[in-house]
């Protein structure tokens, strides 16, 4: 893969977890839980984390 490639894989994951931060700011471990509007967009999240970081 080349240094191009690998540096646009690392910028799609940094955006991701990014974005967690985003969703999790201010909620508390029981409020994530048992909200599920808060839960789907990490988890949804995390599924596309999976394949750049596989790369």
């Amino acid at each position: 893969m080349s240094k191009r490639n690998n540096q646009l894989l690392l910028n799609d994951i940094i955006e991701a977890v990014n974005n967690i931060e985003e969703y999790l700011k201010g909620v508390s471990e029981d409020e994530f839980y048992s909200d599920k509007k808060t839960k789907m967009p990490l988890c949804e999240t995390l599924k596309l984390l999976e394949k750049p970081a596989t790369k």
